[in-house]
């Protein structure tokens, strides 16, 4: 239970200093929720990683699967 709350709290805190200091507005688009710049072009959403996550020595991979939702937009960026 500590280890999601302190997840959480980040994303929140992400978030919110987006929001606070760049004009992002939170935006529920098809099932997911992101941060979305003033553009609307950029989006940001937070999923968590495995130990590879923020280095350079070895590809990262998601901890979990992701949903349908995040597979859409995914294949929509590419």
């Amino acid at each position: 239970m500590p280890g999601t709350r302190a997840y959480q709290e980040h994303v929140r805190i992400i978030r919110d200093l987006h929001i606070q200091h760049s004009g992002w507005k939170r935006l529920l688009h098809d099932h997911l929720e992101v941060v979305c710049a003033p553009d609307l072009i950029h989006a940001v959403d937070v999923m968590v990683g495995d130990a590879a996550t923020g280095g350079r020595a070895q590809a990262r991979r998601d901890l979990h699967r992701c949903g349908a939702a995040t597979a859409r937009a995914a294949q929509a960026n590419a």
